[in-house]
């Protein structure tokens, strides 16, 4: 079969797809109308009389590919794009599904066979324009390398698929940008919007790899920062292998810029932009995969219509914006989680498990499976008994118990408050619920001084909390309990340095690696350490070298350090020289115990060194180092 009476077939097979989708009179009547004008060669396009720059146009096998997204975006139609390859497009009541790197199309579930298949180029996502335009319903028009394309807007005009806030349905629009954060530019008419972090302060597009070729990023700034801090942060964005081939001040529209131009290894070339506004430090950034650097000139006039500023009453200005009268709603769909939180909170990427910060405090959400016959109630009492046992007399108050309404049940409330130092006080509520498999945990701590706020925060973001619980059942296993892990210890060796000690599962390695001279561990109540001295020192001398230097070093005057005590302890049959000292005028005061023992058998001594938050200094804590510090043997 000839590949002209190939793509004859195939344009007569999606014509008859169409058919039965044709709108009615009175539809086609109150629909919009499109026209796109582009040419093969040219990165020139207009869409309904607005001239914007693209990728441009290609033939392949004779068959024009054209950018994607100049598609969607016309039409209005939803776009999805599934696993790097696989794209879906719905324009009113007909589905078109490609494959980038396949010859099939699907148009309502009728498969034929293209003959140019769709491809990525300089990360741009091209398709045969023919096949999906007619499919839409439109009707294109040839003159030279100059194409003309007309047809209809979708009755519904959607966001992109995905839940993604999508640019492609915004026909008319020639410009985009975020009322909140206070910037705008060029329409990116031959990219699709990919993702915005939760609050809006960072977004990416992409020409339908998986890849970003578009980014606008920023963040909050306390101070003017200098070009070379400005510099300093826009390298923060590279790879490890990224070479920078420019690197210059430049001035856009009366606004100075730090801009560098770089490679990968990986072949992709980047632009980056970097300013600063009042508290707010603006980067905005191109990137393609391409031979030559030559392929970011496309994004010339993209990035120098970048403005910080934001022009409520331009019609033509797309505002993308997730933040409303201050506040973003938060989707977690991992955890089947919606809430409502303020702007400034930010999420901790590092953490698996959602977790927000901001200078006001913290949120956390947590999940674990619930056992036989538990209640939240009962969750609550423990979590009340652990509290109270943790911290000291006169650094914890006002505990009080409550109950809240859920949106599919009711919540165990715990509030208190507790200090480091007496002076500043810290509130947190604890949110305790146990449905079906799993029991669901939200903590909000609260720093500051400011009670209202602090009530209209916590009843926001409680009115707020959705849980989508059928979701984590159906998704979620057994996952224990943190509290578990405190009863549960793990026993570590150092060959190296002949000594073995179990320590709680709870306690997190800073520096875990026992074959070194120094371990530090961050326990719930302060900090744990390991340190091997070589030298022919021992027990008692290392002790008096200790004290002399609490009561020398500036340092340590600083933050009012004093040895409180010094003693010989024999724990589990082996003797130690413990060192008490304590810190009152640290930010937070804290106490140190120094456990000192001879290495039998070696030279030298071990150094077990153990930090309480005074706070936290508490009879439960100290019994839990004294089954550590039992634990430690030697291998001699």
């Amino acid at each position: 079969m000839s590949k002209r009476l190939l793509a004859m077939l195939t344009v007569i097979c999606l014509l008859l797809a169409c058919i039965p989708l044709t709108a009615s009179a009175a539809e086609a009547a109150e629909a919009q109308p499109v026209e796109i004008q582009l040419s093969v060669g040219s990165s020139a396009v207009s869409i309904d009389g607005t001239s914007s720059t693209i990728q441009k146009p290609i033939k392949v096998n004779g068959i024009t590919l054209v950018p994607l997204s100049v598609i969607t975006k016309a039409f209005g139609a939803k776009l999805k794009l599934e696993n790097n390859k696989k794209i879906t497009l719905t324009y009113n009541a007909t589905t078109v599904v490609l494959t980038i790197g396949s010859n099939k199309v699907s148009v309502n579930g009728v498969v034929t066979t293209l003959p140019a298949e769709p491809k990525i180029v300089n990360g741009v996502t091209m398709v045969p324009v023919r096949v999906i335009t007619q499919a839409f319903g439109a009707n294109i028009a040839l003159s030279g390398n100059k194409i003309t394309i007309t047809g209809t807007k979708a009755n519904e005009a959607s966001p992109t698929a995905g839940g993604t806030a999508g640019i492609d349905s915004d026909a008319g629009m020639t410009k985009i940008g975020d009322s909140y954060w206070g910037w705008s530019m060029q329409y990116p008419t031959d990219l699709t919007l990919k993702s915005q972090s939760d609050n809006g302060d960072w977004t990416t597009w992409t020409g339908g790899s998986e890849d970003p070729n578009l980014i606008v990023s920023i963040e909050d700034a306390d101070e003017e920062w200098t070009t070379d801090q400005i510099r300093e942060h826009i390298e923060t964005y590279f790879d490890t292998n990224e070479i920078v081939l420019e690197k210059k001040t430049i001035s856009v529209k009366g606004t100075s810029y730090e801009r560098y131009v770089t490679k990968s290894r990986s072949g992709w070339f980047f632009e980056y932009r970097a300013a600063q506004k009042d508290k707010r430090v603006y980067v905005v950034m191109a990137g393609a995969k391409s031979e030559s650097r030559e392929a970011l000139n496309k994004y010339g006039p993209q990035l120098d219509s970048f403005t910080i500023s934001f022009d409520k009453s331009n019609r033509t200005l797309k505002d993308i914006t997730k933040v409303v009268d201050g506040m973003v709603t938060i989707h977690d769909k991992d955890y089947g989680l919606q809430i409502k939180m303020p702007a400034n909170w930010h999420r901790l990427e590092d953490m698996t498990n959602p977790f927000f910060v901001s200078d006001e405090g913290l949120i956390s959400f947590s999940l674990y499976s619930a056992q036989s016959g538990e209640t939240a109630e009962q969750w609550r009492a423990s979590e009340r008994e652990n509290v109270e046992s943790d911290f000291a007399a006169g650094y914890i108050r006002n505990i009080e118990e409550s109950t809240i309404a859920l949106n599919n049940g009711t919540g165990q409330v715990l509030k208190y408050q507790y200090s480091w130092d007496q002076t500043k006080w810290i509130s947190e509520y604890d949110i305790y619920y146990i449905t079906g498999n799993h029991k669901y945990k939200l903590k909000f701590y609260y720093t500051k001084d400011d009670a209202a706020k602090e009530q209209q925060l916590y009843s926001t973001l409680t009115s707020s909390l959705s849980l989508d619980t059928k979701f984590i059942d159906d998704n979620f296993g057994e996952v224990d309990d943190d509290t578990e892990l405190e009863k549960a210890v793990t026993k570590k060796t150092s060959k190296e340095y002949g000594y073995t000690i179990s320590l709680p599962k709870s306690w997190s390695a800073i520096d875990g690696d026992f074959e070194e001279e120094e371990v530090n561990y961050a326990t719930t109540f302060g900090l744990f350490s390991i340190n091997v001295e070589t030298r022919d020192i021992n027990a008692y001398e290392y002790g008096n070298a200790l004290e002399y230097y609490y009561k020398t070093e500036a340092s340590e005057k600083a933050i009012g350090t004093t040895v409180k005590s010094t003693s010989n302890q024999t724990i589990n049959g082996t003797s130690f020289k413990v060192v008490e000292t304590e810190s009152p005028k640290a930010e937070r005061p804290f106490t140190t115990l120094h456990y000192l023992v001879d290495r039998p058998g070696y030279d030298g001594i071990l150094i077990l060194t153990v930090s309480f938050n005074r706070a936290q200094d508490t009879e439960a804590n100290r019994a839990k180092v004294t089954k550590v510090i039992e634990s430690l043997t030697f291998q001699f």
